[in-house]
């Protein structure tokens, strides 16, 4: 079959990308051919404070800091449009048409009370052309309250309604499709922790003795915070390295491709990060990490933590930061549950991209 991929492929943002590709060669893994469909813009939504740039956000003293960071976003953008997009075909989509099924997910397609340039796509809920299923979808920080704020709760549970099969990846995700449809949908894990990367892009000279950084750029920009990790990373005696963003106070930023994102996680002695693919990357490779929990993305990344039994990698208090690290992970809980998750991904693949 031919089955159209509906993603948020297009956002410049490490985790989106790798979801992405991992969802679509797990995907070709089944015998299909796979292609990205491009979201149809929908309703844009008037939002009371409209999102603004963090550089400009927050000004920055050094002037040659702020000029590095404009330039090292150009070049990510750049590296993004010019060459990953067209290496795993993002900018050749193909019209919802000429496909025989979609899969809209995973990432957070269904988290519409957000700004973006597509608006409240409802094909992004299921107003497809041709049949749909969603896989791991998650609503982010969108909660059903926000739904009926914008008065979105009909239209959306309609276009729900419309899919042959719906899979989350969280907890308020599964409780938002509760809510507004009456199912109860499939949840399974990021196709980032079900993809195996065995074709992991290795790095041929890499850093030594460093700790990662991953966040988006210049989130972490709390003194106390920044203060916190600087002095554990004295205390190790490590570098701190940002890799793919950039974080004005570490040690050194690494523009890299997605893939070889993945590597640098390997060869890091600690990660610490706030972001759910950030997470993500750091369990599936098995990495000592601490997560920062936010307002913003506590809904996907406890829930995340909760179901690997990682709970006491949330970073409640910045100073408690070595006090995480000094107690060691055992993931030997959390690569069974992945390879049992692997296992449910491909059962529910198989026996719902087919004809009827």
């Amino acid at each position: 079959m031919r089955i159209g991929i509906l993603s948020m492929q297009r956002v410049i943002n490490y985790g989106s990308f790798l979801q992405a590709y991992a969802l679509k060669s797990l995907v070709e893994g089944l015998g299909h051919e796979a292609f990205f469909v491009d979201i149809r813009n929908g309703e844009k939504l008037n939002f009371d404070t409209l999102s603004q740039s963090l550089i400009k956000q927050k000004p920055w003293k050094h002037i040659i800091k702020r000029i590095e960071h404009v330039v090292f976003e150009k070049n990510r953008c750049l590296l993004f449009t010019q060459k990953m997009f067209n290496d795993i075909g993002i900018s050749h989509p193909v019209d919802e048409t000429e496909v025989d099924m979609i899969i809209i997910g995973s990432d957070e397609v269904f988290n519409c009370c957000q700004e973006s340039s597509w608006g409240c796509s409802l094909q992004l809920f299921g107003d497809t052309m041709v049949p749909a299923i969603s896989y791991a979808g998650s609503f982010g920080h969108t909660s059903y309250d926000n739904l009926k704020q914008y008065h979105l709760t009909e239209n959306v549970a309609k276009s729900l309604k419309k899919l042959k099969s719906i899979s989350v990846r969280d907890k308020n995700s599964f409780d938002c499709i509760e809510q507004l449809t009456g199912i109860k949908p499939f949840v399974h894990l990021d196709p980032v922790l079900v993809y195996d990367w065995s074709n992991v892009k290795d790095i041929d000279t890499y850093p030594k003795n460093y700790i990662l950084i991953y966040s988006y750029d210049n989130r972490i920009n709390n003194e106390q915070e920044i203060r916190a990790i600087k002095e554990f990373a004295k205390r190790e005696g490590k570098t701190l390295i940002s890799c793919g963003v950039y974080q004005r106070w570490c040690d050194k930023n690494i523009l890299c491709e997605p893939f070889e994102l993945l590597s640098y996680f390997d060869h890091a002695d600690y990660v610490i990060t706030d972001t759910f693919h950030g997470t993500v990357i750091s369990i599936k490779r098995n990495k000592q990490f601490v997560t920062i929990i936010r307002d913003s993305n506590k809904n996907k990344l406890i829930a995340l933590l909760n179901f690997f039994g990682l709970e006491s990698r949330q970073l409640q208090k910045v100073n408690q930061i070595g006090e995480i690290f000094d107690s060691k992970i055992s993931f030997d809980y959390a690569n069974q549950q992945i390879a049992k998750e692997q296992a449910r991904t491909i059962e529910y693949l198989k026996e719902n991209l087919k004809n009827d």
